[in-house]
């Protein structure tokens, strides 16, 4: 029986999302002119451009803007680290329509952790996607975006009791790059 191996696929080449652009203008504290600013104050205000694509998901409102504690990520990384322990010791028992499903959601997990480091809530799967690939186009790449769309299908016909063998190892090794590279950009070990 095949085995899923133990090898992680994916790196990380920047921490910060080349979609976000910061720069510093040369205004006075809040944004009024520098001739309306006292002596002393500081001359540089730290701007955010929204990338296009984001800003155009929030309007559509598929995805939101939201605040969460650093525990809630961190919790969302050790659900991801749980489901695919889990979807490992499934396809060991040979169950593999639940390995497929807890490896989706390890990727899930994975993903929602990722989005919520950056501020954000996904509307569905297919705005986790698109936003995803804004965020972190880089360190994802298209590679991890097509096996977590893969994935996605793999689950769905697994919930309609079509699953394979080839399926689950394919999900679990998927988990595990997701996951990966999660930690890797998060730094989180």
């Amino acid at each position: 029986m095949p085995q899923p191996s133990n090898a992680c696929t994916g790196t990380t080449s920047a921490i910060l999302s080349r979609t976000t652009r910061i720069s510093t203008e040369n205004v006075g504290y809040g944004g009024l002119p520098r001739s309306k600013q006292t002596e002393g104050s500081d001359d540089r205000i730290l701007t955010v451009q929204l990338n296009p694509i984001i800003e155009q998901l929030i309007q559509q409102g598929e995805v939101f803007k939201i605040e969460r504690p650093l525990e809630t990520v961190i919790s969302d990384m050790d659900a991801a680290k749980d489901d695919l322990q889990d979807a490992k010791a499934s396809f060991e028992e040979s169950t593999h329509k639940w390995a497929t499903i807890q490896g989706y959601h390890s990727m899930l997990h994975s993903a929602h952790t990722l989005l919520y480091s950056r501020g954000y809530k996904e509307h569905d799967e297919n705005a986790l996607v698109i936003a995803l690939g804004e965020l972190f186009s880089e360190e994802l790449g298209n590679g991890l975006l097509t096996v977590y769309n893969k994935a996605i299908q793999l689950k769905r016909n697994a919930e309609e009791l079509v699953f394979s063998e080839d399926g689950a190892i394919d999900t679990i090794e998927g988990a595990k790059a997701w996951l990966s590279v999660a930690r890797n950009i998060l730094k989180a070990k």
